[in-house]
């Protein structure tokens, strides 16, 4: 037999071997083709939310509370600050839809402006816990070591005292101010955010496709911000929602206490502290801010628990497999 005859046929069904990319971007983008699917994280989110009825509903009532915060100088029915001492503890009716309280100021305006403040609070008190808690997971889990043991111990430290106590001593430090306030729910926000990316990166560092990156000549800031942390965005974006949730229910207990925004500005925990004390007199006043701090804390849960049901590579390998 013809040696060059009997290598013919195999040869015509060869296929050519791709290089390995020899550049940490080259392995990035055939990372992202390889699992993304041409489809990003917000995009396949959205796809799966939308046909997810408890988490589309919590999406619906958290933009309707933001349009309203944004929106409150317009939408507002009357000056949440005005004064009118002869419409004090008046009941709903067209004029003030919700009523007014014990100076005659409109509820409606107030519990409006209000969310101003708890939706502001929310944005940087999360935004703060998010970066350095972000921060720190991720050195502490990509250089292990010392460096790990000494960000975990203060990690540790700022969890061995309750959130709302930790959080009350710094605002006792620091002083009754809504600035205060975010700085010290973002404080006792930071742990959370930590250890949940120390975790990721744990469970990354030493894959494959880190692996090849880091094979490439990629350095540890590289392979830190570029490769490891995309891959941790959806528990991240899953603990954003919860951190927000938390850091609104911070705020109004704060004002409830006394130690949040000062009056006259309008928050939701003061509102429910001065309802407290006419209780006896008006049902509706404490019952609408409190209304609020549910509905704004429940639309967040519901939005990340679908977050996390359509970011779950398990549950969306189910869903395909469907």
């Amino acid at each position: 037999m013809n040696p060059n005859t009997a290598q013919s046929g195999p040869a015509l069904n060869r296929r050519p071997i791709a290089a390995p990319s020899s550049s940490p971007e080259a392995g990035a983008s055939d990372l992202a083709r390889a699992s993304g699917g041409g489809r990003s994280l917000l995009g396949r989110a959205l796809a799966v939310l939308a046909f997810d009825r408890t988490a589309l509903l919590g999406f619906v009532l958290f933009f309707a509370i933001v349009a309203a915060a944004l929106l409150a100088p317009v939408l507002a029915p009357h000056d949440p600050n005005l004064i009118s001492m002869r419409d004090r503890f008046r009941g709903p009716s067209l004029t003030y839809p919700l009523g007014t309280d014990e100076l005659g100021r409109d509820l409606l305006s107030r519990l409006m402006y209000g969310a101003r403040v708890s939706m502001s609070v929310g944005v940087i008190s999360v935004g703060l816990a998010a970066t350095v808690g972000s921060l720190l997971g991720l050195i502490g889990g990509y250089y292990g070591g010392r460096i790990d043991t000494a960000i975990m111990r203060m990690m540790d430290g700022l969890l061995a005292f309750p959130a709302i106590i930790l959080a009350l001593a710094i605002m006792t430090a620091l002083g009754p101010s809504l600035v205060n306030a975010m700085i010290a729910i973002g404080i006792v926000s930071i742990p959370s955010f930590a250890r949940l990316l120390r975790s990721s990166v744990l469970a990354l560092k030493e894959r494959e496709f880190v692996e090849a990156v880091r094979a490439s000549g990629a350095t540890g800031g590289y392979l830190m911000f570029r490769t490891i942390l995309p891959n941790c965005l959806s528990p991240l974006l899953v603990q954003v929602t919860v951190g927000f949730a938390n850091a609104v229910l911070a705020e109004a207990a704060l004002s409830f206490l006394g130690l949040g925004v000062r009056p006259p500005t309008p928050s939701w925990g003061a509102m429910l502290d001065m309802g407290r004390r006419f209780l006896t007199q008006t049902g509706w006043y404490s019952t609408t801010a409190g209304a609020a701090v549910f509905i704004a804390v429940l639309s967040l849960n519901l939005l990340g628990d679908g977050l996390r049901d359509a970011l779950d590579p398990r549950l969306q390998h189910q869903r395909e497999r469907a």
